[in-house]
């Protein structure tokens, strides 16, 4: 694309020079800008800044004379995608002011080429005959055209100013290559005029606009359960989407008015040079004919969210404005077309703020229109996305609403002409790539095949009060979650009761869970334990108990023992383990013991390759809920060796069978 451009240029300029050979240069012209506007890159019909023509010199037409008539040509390096407001030929909402007219002395030449008669008053200024507005032509993709405008010569130290306004151009096509948040590429121009005198115009080439990226879009996302109904009861945020300003003046209302579907004199941005915080250009509501409309933006800027892959029987809603949003910034839900256009219609939120958005044929949008904004703030807004439905009563069916929905975030409306247009609206954008959203997961009912002691898993065996257990089956929990601070009664959705007591939980997994034994249940050798998730509860599950059920830790075929170094007869051992039985001030169900003074009311007795030990301690570990330790002290002559064989008894009961590597 640059090679050509620099060749079209090149092309020009030796079109230019060769038109009016050796005839001497009585005016004199110059380009230049206000200062290039930034563009965003995901823009197809974004404003440029003015482009300003200054002139001197030459001699003014005598009075009573018609002046004489110019051509002046603008070629851009990207689309010009400028509003067309007439066919035929294509007449575009781009305007050539001449002497940067004042609003009240504004007046259109209906149709180029236009005659101006020299006189006193001033070539331009507004009275009947002396147009200072003249509509461009589109010649081509990057080509307008003034063709007939009346130019009267400055004279001798005297100055005429050009402005060109109203130019929309589609940088996208280049934003393939930049990177996101880098001026990656300019929208230049190069301008010719050729008059009947001999009109020089230096700095041919002039920058109007720098792309950049700006919009930058996060959200959050949800996995939600297939086997109940969600939102029934009404809809509450699952995830977030955020849109923010990438440079401060991304977001833009319409127009200055403060109804965006006001089009009257309050929305007039007539004033040449001026500085207007909105979407649309020079606009003067006063313009009649063709005219009628130039530089007015068909909306403010508008966000969109564009659901895909929404399996059949879910809903979807939205917030109607934003949960969370800069001070200054309004955005309001609206109902558009399916790209995000249209006109302005507010769409009403219920109590709760939340609106439903149509789902058809698996897609959905939801926009949203900025009414106001901070020029001078990078800016940003976060709504909420509400997923509804019912599970459907066949397993078929059912499979059909499982799956992961995709989110579209970006500017809109969207379009793919990336030509000027008679009838897409401006400004328009391409549209961004999509982004996982929600997932309806495919769980199916929480199942429990076996709940047993946390150290070893042994099957079949009962669980003493006060020990920690683990319960094994499928669709356990919503998300796998884990208490850092000690066991808790609710975890990733998944409650657990035994016998009605709420009963801790350490940690969840899909196909696990793992609880503490109720204190309360000391004394019982069977219980009824009842898992719920998300609402959604199992039948009740007989397990077996018993005051004392010791089970060790194991890692591995290796007893969970720490060992105090040198390993020598005489050092200390410590062997954890669970359901070792009641102890001594007994601490509450889910709390750990905080000294150790919760010793066991029976001493167990432990042999270390057939050698007795000394048990120094036996009770509850400190800040650590249902686990047990037993210190004892490594007895003269046993064998070292890699599985020396452990054997612990309390209360008569046999723990499981490890060994330990020593040394």
């Amino acid at each position: 694309m640059a090679i050509l451009w620099i060749r079209i240029v090149v092309l020009i300029a030796a079109f230019s020079v060769q038109s009016l050979p050796g005839q001497q240069l009585n005016v004199f012209c110059t380009t230049s800008t206000d200062g290039p506007a930034i563009m965003p890159l995901e823009g197809v019909a974004e404003l440029a800044s003015d482009l300003l023509i200054k002139c001197q010199g030459g001699s003014p037409t005598l009075a009573g004379q018609a002046i004489p008539k110019i051509t002046l040509r603008v070629y851009t390096s990207s689309n010009l995608t400028s509003r067309l407001l007439g066919t035929s030929p294509d007449l575009s909402e781009a305007l050539l002011l001449i002497d940067e007219p004042a609003p009240r002395i504004q007046l259109a030449c209906p149709r180029l080429p236009c005659s101006i008669t020299a006189d006193s008053a001033g070539p331009y200024n507004g009275t009947a005959g002396h147009y200072n507005v003249f509509q461009a032509t589109q010649l081509g993709g990057n080509v307008i055209e003034w063709d007939g405008v009346p130019f009267d010569a400055p004279g001798p130290g005297r100055f005429r100013t050009l402005r060109i306004t109203n130019l929309r151009a589609n940088l996208n096509q280049q934003a393939c290559c930049i990177t996101l948040g880098q001026l990656g590429t300019q929208l230049v121009t190069f301008v010719t005029i050729i008059g009947s005198s001999p009109i020089s115009v230096s700095n041919q080439q002039s920058t109007i606009a720098l792309g950049q990226f700006g919009l930058k879009v996060s959200s959050t996302t949800a996995a939600i359960p297939s086997f109940l109904p969600h939102n029934a009861s009404g809809p509450t945020t699952d995830f977030t989407m955020t849109f923010a300003e990438v440079y401060a003046s991304a977001f833009k209302p319409r127009t200055v008015a403060a109804n965006p579907e006001d089009t009257s004199s309050n929305a007039n941005q007539n004033v040449p040079g001026g500085v207007f915080a909105s979407a649309s250009g020079f606009y003067n509501a006063s313009f009649p004919g063709t005219y009628a409309g130039a530089g007015l933006a068909t909306q403010g800027t508008r966000l969109i969210a564009h659901f895909e892959k929404v399996p059949p029987g879910v809903v979807l809603f939205v917030t109607e404005r934003p949960t969370t949003a800069s001070r200054t910034l309004r955005v309001q839900l609206v109902s558009t077309g399916p790209d995000g256009d249209g006109p302005y219609y507010a769409v009403a939120g219920a109590p709760n703020g939340f609106a439903p958005i149509t789902v058809y044929n698996g897609s959905a949008v939801a926009v949203w229109e900025v009414l106001s904004a901070n020029p001078a703030e990078i800016e940003s807004a976060e709504f909420g996305v509400a997923v509804g439905f019912t599970p459907e009563a066949s397993s078929a069916n059912a499979l059909l609403q499982i799956g992961t929905a995709t989110v579209r975030g970006s500017f809109a409306p969207l379009s793919r002409v990336a030509l000027a247009s008679l009838t897409d609206p401006v400004p328009r954008f391409a549209e961004s790539p999509a982004r996982p959203a929600f997932t309806i997961t495919d769980r199916g009912f929480p199942v429990v095949d076996a709940v047993v002691n946390a150290a070893s898993y042994a099957p079949g065996g009962p669980v003493a009060p006060g020990s920690v257990v683990a319960i094994f089956g499928r669709y356990l929990t919503l998300k796998a979650s884990t208490s850092l601070s000690g066991p808790v009664a609710a975890l990733g959705g998944t409650t657990v009761s035994i016998n009605g007591i709420v009963t801790p939980i350490y940690a969840t997994t899909l196909g696990q869970v793992n609880v503490e034994i109720p204190w309360e249940l000391s004394g019982l050798t069977e219980a009824s334990l009842k898992i719920t998730v998300d609402g959604q509860e199992i039948a009740p599950l007989t397990i077996k108990l018993a005051g004392t059920a010791p089970y060790i830790f194991t890692s591995g075929e290796q007893a969970f023992i720490a060992r105090q170094i040198p390993v020598q007869p005489g050092s200390l051992l410590i062997i954890y383990g669970t359901g070792f039985g009641p102890v001594r001030n007994q601490p509450a169900t889910g709390s750990p013991a905080l000294q150790f003074t919760s010793t066991t009311v029976t001493n167990p007795s432990v042999s270390i390759g057939g050698v007795p030990a000394e048990v120094t301690f036996s009770g509850l570990v400190p800040g650590v809920v249902g686990v047990w330790q037993v210190s004892i002290k490594l007895p003269e002559g046993v064998t070292f060796g890699r599985a020396v064989p452990v054997r612990l008894s309390i209360s008569g009961i046999d723990a499981n069978a490890v060994s330990i590597s020593l040394p």
